[in-house]
């Protein structure tokens, strides 16, 4: 085996358009069977702190947006990462553009889910459009994962006639802007399910979310964090087929995912050594 240390490592600092000091992978070992094949490892806390690295940096870039971040990012917030409080300053509505949210409300709302259960889409019925379209959703003890579906796509319609109505006429980009709708829908019901403890009602609520994003090549492009969320997802349940595909499409655009490559095709090479090849989780 052949490697370095990496605790404490110096990355750099951080800095917009940089890249962090680092060389991947941080180790190689060789199997032990008649092949020796050589299998390339990184050392996990170093990937978190590679996240953390890119995160200041963007904080460089843009340091207006920085007091909203944390409310921006509460839905991958690690679970050491404090509750973000209040709501998004006027100045900063902007960086709601193109995103499964369509009021700063709502993200109060996911983010009540998150601290308190699928329960809290009652309290924001009345306050967040998302939680208005999950309530009928809820019974109180589960989520039907049919009538985040129905709700999904009923809002979406609803969004895209009041466009039409707005612009006097239907125009090409009304129906993308709707999907966003309907992914908002999609992904806060399947983030009350997980709450809820139903993993096959959120995981299914989790795949649709993806295919909506338009299929085909550009599907993961629309939105990487909720691409790069299922990958661990379908790792979590040790398939790495897709999030290969998913890190395949991404990697030319976020050449810094590449260091999620190594693990995953550790992960690969494991599973194909001790199991009949896998498929992806549907």
């Amino acid at each position: 085996m052949v490697g370095c240390a990496c605790g404490g490592a110096d990355l750099g600092e951080p800095r917009a358009g940089g890249n962090p000091q680092t060389t991947l992978p941080h180790y190689r070992f060789n199997e032990q069977t008649e092949r020796r094949a050589e299998v390339a490892a990184n050392d996990p806390s170093m990937l978190l702190a590679l996240s953390e690295w890119h995160l200041d940096a963007a904080k460089v870039a843009y340091p207006q947006i920085a007091s909203a971040l944390p409310l921006l990012m509460s839905s991958w917030r690690l679970p050491v990462d404090p509750d973000a409080e209040g709501a998004l300053e006027k100045d900063a509505f902007a960086w709601l553009f193109a995103r499964s949210v369509l009021c700063s409300e709502d993200m109060l709302f996911l983010q009540a889910v998150d601290a308190a259960g699928a329960g809290a889409v009652t309290e924001w019925a009345d306050k967040s459009p998302l939680a208005a379209a999950l309530a009928p959703a809820y019974n109180g003890e589960k989520v039907d994962r049919e009538v985040v579906l129905d709700q999904s796509v009923r809002l979406m319609r609803q969004a895209q006639a009041a466009m039409v109505v707005l612009s006097g006429g239907e125009a090409g980009h009304h129906r993308p802007f709707a999907l966003f709708v309907r992914l908002g829908v999609l992904r806060a019901g399947m983030r009350m399910a997980d709450k809820a403890g139903q993993y096959r009602d959120a995981g299914i609520l989790r795949l649709e979310a993806l295919e909506r994003m338009e299929g085909g090549k550009g599907s993961v492009q629309r939105d990487p964090a909720f691409a790069l969320s299922v990958a661990a997802w379908d790792v979590n349940n040790r398939s790495p087929l897709r999030p290969e595909d998913i890190l395949h499409n991404l990697i030319p655009d976020f050449p810094a995912l590449g260091a999620a490559r190594t693990p995953l095709e550790a992960l690969h090479l494991r599973l194909n050594r001790n199991a009949a090849p896998s498929t992806p989780v549907h």
